[in-house]
């Protein structure tokens, strides 16, 4: 996971903001997402990479 996202996920940690990590477990790629935003079809195009 990059130094950038970690900083995010602490940040929104601290500010007890509800989030969602997906990983991609081939290359390491991360992504943060809002549970109130993240939708299916986003979920989706993940699984499709």
């Amino acid at each position: 996971m990059k130094i950038k996202t970690l900083e995010e996920i602490l940040k929104k940690k601290s500010s007890k903001t509800e989030f969602a990590i997906l990983t991609n477990l081939e290359n390491g790629d991360s992504e943060i997402y809002f549970l109130a935003l993240l939708q299916k079809e986003n979920f989706q195009n993940m699984l499709m990479k």
